[in-house]
Order: structure tokens, then sequence, then C-alpha cells
């Protein structure tokens, strides 16, 4: 359960506020001014604050500045939103530039306050299963490498054993050579010849020794090599859906906005959240979200082209990133996608019993000449929140929100 502060100092709107977010099942602590709330996130330490700016003693602005200025360690990815009348625009605009999340405004809408809480928790749990995955995967790669110095460091030392044994019999020829040379006595001569033979015999059942030895070095190293390469592509992969990662689609994106670019081509991605997933999860269970998850992973897999690129970003979201289409043309792959996952029906196996359809919520965005991917994924971002906000189960690109709004990201956290 997550646990957020709320920091206001109009009584009546924090106890709404408090009530709203205890029944939506968050863990909610509330505080009258900034000088307090700052005291209670040292010590609860929430996952998300929602802050007043205009208060007594310490406003909001101050709040942020000093957590994220003299508490960067424990609280720099803490979401932060402001509660704020419209008049505090600079102020809102110059606390988004200084680490604030998202805004909302008074009178506050609690259907888009929910929304936004949620949106800027899941983002932050994505980034916690970014770090735990990247750090697995490092370690990883960091055990097959030590491996691989392993069996280098194998090589070099057979090589190095050859090169002594090649001096060794060199220095044995040399020796044979100078004791025939002394003399015709044929016994020192017949001695010399079974010195240097059975000094040959030895050289030859060590360079045996040695073949041997380095071809099973040769061998692992192969296999080490394949190790590797597993690592690396899973590194890149999404366990459970087997899809694309948010490392994989991050490198993807970048290329293929770049490709764009340099050929003048046009360029879409979806945003896409299974609706009402988390009632799901809770209802079911997790094995049968899993099997929601996959489900949804197999449908954009078979709808989409070769050449589009699916990935799961974290958690219930997927994206989708679709080189050389038009936003109208990817408006009517999104529908299809839509439609196709309504017309399906997730069973029990077990059971037999019927869980109902899994409906998805689909934001789409089209690349613009000055757009970066954050900029791109931002306005797909707007589109999915207001497609969710607009009843869920629906295709929303940016020419259908309200003007400005997808530059605003208003919907995005």
């Amino acid at each position: 359960m997550a646990t957020i502060l709320c920091i206001e100092d109009e009584v009546e709107l924090r106890i709404n506020i408090v009530e709203e977010l205890e029944d939506a099942g968050y863990d909610v602590k509330q505080a009258c001014d900034g000088n307090v709330g700052l005291q209670m996130i040292l010590k609860h330490e929430p996952d998300l604050v929602l802050c007043d700016i205009n208060m007594p003693r310490k406003n909001g602005y101050q709040v942020l500045k000093e957590i994220r200025e003299q508490h960067a360690r424990i609280f720099a990815r803490m979401p932060f939103i402001f509660l704020t009348a419209l008049a505090d625009k600079e102020r809102v605009l110059a606390g988004l530039k200084d680490g604030a999340d998202a805004y909302l405004t008074k009178p506050i809408d609690f259907e888009m306050m929910l929304a936004t809480v949620q949106a800027s928790l899941r983002q932050m749990d994505r980034i916690k299963q970014d770090e735990s995955r990247a750090s697995s995967e490092e370690d990883n790669v960091q055990a097959v490498g030590s491996k691989l110095e392993g069996q280098i460091d194998n090589i070099m030392e057979i090589i190095q054993e050859a090169v002594e044994s090649s001096d060794t019999f060199g220095a044995s020829l040399e020796q044979a050579g100078s004791r025939m040379g002394e003399g015709s006595d044929p016994e020192q001569i017949k001695t010399v010849l079974a010195t240097l033979i059975q000094t040959m015999k030895e050289k030859g059942q060590g360079n045996l020794d040695l073949k041997q030895r380095l071809a099973q070095t040769c061998r692992q190293v192969e296999q080490l090599k394949g190790e590797l390469k597993s690592v690396r592509r899973d590194s890149l992969t999404d366990s459970l859906t087997g899809l694309a990662n948010r490392k994989c689609f991050d490198q993807t994106l970048d290329k293929t906005i770049a490709q764009a670019k340099k050929l003048d081509q046009p360029l879409c991605f979806f945003m896409i959240d299974i609706d009402h997933f988390k009632h799901f999860n809770d209802t079911f269970g997790h094995q049968v979200g899993d099997s929601a998850l996959k489900l949804v992973a197999a449908t954009l897999q078979k709808t989409v082209r070769d050449c589009d690129h699916v990935a799961r970003y974290g958690g219930e979201e997927f994206v989708v990133i679709l080189p050389n289409t038009s936003l109208e043309s990817a408006v009517e792959v999104a529908e299809r996608i839509r439609q196709s996952m309504v017309k399906k029906e997730l069973i029990h196996r077990s059971t037999g019993e019927n869980m109902g359809q899994i409906t998805l919520s689909i934001g789409v965005g089209c690349l613009n000449l000055d757009d970066s991917a954050q900029s791109l994924i931002k306005r797909a971002d707007a589109c999915l929140y207001a497609a969710k906000h607009a009843g869920r189960n629906r295709v929303l690109c940016e020419t259908s929100l309200p003007d400005n709004a997808a530059e605003r990201g208003e919907c995005a956290a």
C-alpha cells in the first residue's frame, strides 16, 4: 500500500483529499503547513506528496526545493504534485523546473487527482523495476565476464608453458649437438641419441597435453561466449511476455526517431494501458494477471507489422513504435488492437470461469521535427490519460485533445 502525504492549510479541502485517497486504498498522512509537512516527509518517507503552494510559515515551493536539494539522496525521485490556484502559474512553472512532477488546479477534480496520483506512482514503480532489472543484468554480465577472463588466463598460461617447453627442447638439442661434437666415441653418441629421443618423446607428450588443455579451454570460451550473448539478449527482453523491455525500447526509440528525421518520414507511437488492471489483479490473483499481460502482448505482436516495435513499458503498460506511419494510419492500427482485445475473453483454465474482457486505452502520438524521445512519449501519455479520463476502452490521438493539452502534458505524470 502506497503512503501519500497531503500538505494543505485549507482544513475542509485537506479532509476531502484525505478521504478520497483513503477510499482509493492509500495510506494517507496529512500536514497543515509547510514546516509540519517537511517534518513528516523526513519521518514517514512517503511514496508521493500532494502539496499546496500558498501556505503560512513555509510554502510548497520551499518544501520542494529543500527536499530536492538537501535530501536528494532519499527524495530525488519521490513524486511531488502541486495543488494550486490558476494565479500561481509562474510559481508552478518554476516548481516544475525544480523537480515537481505535476500539478492540480483548484477547485480539485478528485477523479483527476486520483488518476494523476496513480500515474505518478506507476511511473515510480517503473523506475524502480528498471533499476532492479538493470542491477540484476549487470551482475549476470559481470559473472559471465569473470568466467571468461578466467578462461583467457588459462589460455595465456598454456601458451606460456608451450614457450617454456620449446625453450627447454631447444636447449636440449643444443646440448646434444655440443656433446656429439666433442668426439666420435660410439657409446657417447649412442647415449646422446637416447637422451635426445627421450627428450623428443617428452616434448611430444607435453605438446599433446597442451593441445588437449587448449582445446578444452577453447570449448569453455565458446560456451561462455554463448552465455554472454544469452545474457545480453535477456537484458533486452521482458521475461514474462517475451517482448522487448524498457531498456531495449529506449534504445530503439532513439534510433527510429533519428532514422525518421534523416529520411523525412512520419513516425507514430502508442502508449497502451490495460483498463482496471489493479482491480483485475486483486480479484483474480497475480497469476491470472500475468496471463492477461501475456495475452495483450501476443495480440499486439499479431496485429502490428514486422517493422513495428512492440515493448512492455512497465507494469500493465505497453508501447508500440510505428516507423513510416501517418497519424491517420496509426489510429486505424490502434483501433484494430483495441477491437481485437474486446473480442477476446479470459477463461480460467482450472475452473473454466469466464473472467470477462480485457479492454485497452491507447494514446497515439506523432513525431514532430523538434521532438525528442521524451517529448513524443509525453504527448502520447497525455493522450492515454485523456482516453482513460473519457471512460477507457478507447483510442485518442493528439488531434482529439483540447487545444495545447498534449503540449502542456496535463495528463502526463
